[in-house]
């Protein structure tokens, strides 16, 4: 939309190598995973003044009050220009290039429309394929999701607490990746506020180390990240046999070494013993 200020992509990948190592301990081990991000709260205000090495620009780049601001909105999730709430805050170690990207052309740094926003706002709601969302006010923002939410939300939205029918299907089971940049896990969540007895068929296991629709990339460790593994057969004993589950196994994809940690039903957090090893779901317990 009409920022002022278009932070390089190195500024947030800044951000987020700062927020993994202020709070990769939150969970008692220093693994680069952050798997209490509710306890995370770093600051974006914290970096102003520090100059990293930018290969966007190919030259050093210092943390700006402007740049810290931006990160911080972006954080907190979209608001309207009067601070009111409209959607969920995004994970500190979520990857900004799925809803943050920028790119540099001829030494000015764009903002690019996020991907998934970009056709339902221009062939859906607007049906006009050549609009550009980058020229969008906060007006016309705040116009196009009060409208596309009356219009649409029935039919595709997915923030609706009635899960009425989910359950009388039988329906048992949800997971979700504790570091979604597409859908934050703090809406998954309020499900469990609107039924005292949710846990007889609704269940949510999220799980650091994830990113959106199973993605297995996470910042923190490069190139792969945690998986839920084969939850199948825990959904088949519940519904079936109505063993529910308290416990789902998570692993890497990895060929060089096995990592595996358990996910605990919510509101309990996976937490490290203290002592055995990090890759070992046997070292960490549910608390």
């Amino acid at each position: 939309m009409q920022n002022t200020v278009t932070p390089p992509q190195c500024v947030w990948n800044h951000y987020l190598t700062a927020a993994i190592e202020a709070c990769d301990l939150d969970d008692g081990v220093a693994d680069k995973l952050i798997s209490r991000p509710d306890f995370c709260k770093l600051d974006p205000s914290s970096q102003v003044v520090k100059t990293i090495d930018c290969t966007d620009t190919g030259c050093q780049v210092t943390i700006t009050e402007g740049y810290a601001n931006v990160i911080q909105e972006t954080y907190a999730g979209p608001k309207s220009q009067n601070g009111e709430f409209i959607w969920y805050d995004l994970p500190v170690d979520s990857l900004f290039q799925a809803i943050a990207y920028t790119y540099i052309q001829n030494n000015v740094t764009y903002p690019y429309p996020m991907s998934l926003a970009s056709p339902y706002i221009n062939k859906l709601f607007l049906q006009d394929s050549t609009f550009n969302i980058n020229n969008i006010s906060y007006d016309e923002f705040e116009h196009i999701h009060k409208t596309a939410r009356e219009l649409y939300s029935f039919r595709l939205g997915g923030d609706g607490s009635d899960l009425t029918a989910f359950k009388a299907a039988g329906g048992k089971l949800l997971y979700h990746a504790l570091n979604d940049p597409i859908i934050p896990h703090d809406g998954t969540d309020q499900e469990q506020q609107y039924d005292t007895n949710v846990a007889d068929w609704y269940r949510l296991f999220m799980y650091a180390g994830g990113g959106h629709c199973g993605s297995s990339y996470y910042p923190g460790w490069g190139n792969y990240g945690f998986l839920i593994n084969n939850p199948l057969p825990d959904l088949i004993d519940w519904v079936e046999k109505g063993k529910a589950p308290d416990v789902l196994s998570s692993l890497v994809p990895s060929t060089t070494k096995t990592i595996e940690r358990g996910v605990c039903s919510h509101p309990r957090r996976i937490t490290y013993k203290g002592t055995g090893d990090i890759n070992s779901a046997d070292s960490f317990h549910c608390v």
